[in-house]
């Protein structure tokens, strides 16, 4: 079922007979799983947002200098860091799975 479905962790599947605790398990499992990764979106955007305004503010010093701004260095450190680490959380939360069976 696997090769035709794929590993995805968006779908549950539950063979019956089954136990009211063990679907209510699941739903708290999969609720608590939910609400951690939009807490971890979240907090991404937050630095995603807080990195831009640091760079903007940056820049800005810098032209405040009369410096060039091809002369002012890239956002290559926490910019770089975040667009990296975001790719990656993309790419786990799409692939990792939840192992449900007994």
């Amino acid at each position: 079922m696997t090769v035709r479905l794929g590993v995805n962790d968006n779908l549950v599947i539950l063979k019956k007979p089954f136990d009211n605790i063990e679907v209510l398990q699941l739903a708290h499992a999969l609720t608590k799983k939910w609400y951690v990764t939009e807490q971890a979106n979240f907090r991404l955007e937050t630095l995603d947002k807080m990195v831009q305004e640091r760079t903007r503010a940056l820049e800005d010093s810098y032209a405040d200098c009369g410096v060039p701004k091809s002369a002012s260095p890239r956002p290559s450190g926490p910019a770089r860091f975040l667009s990296s680490f975001k790719r990656r959380a993309r790419i786990a939360s799409s692939t990792s799975t939840m192992p449900f069976s007994k």
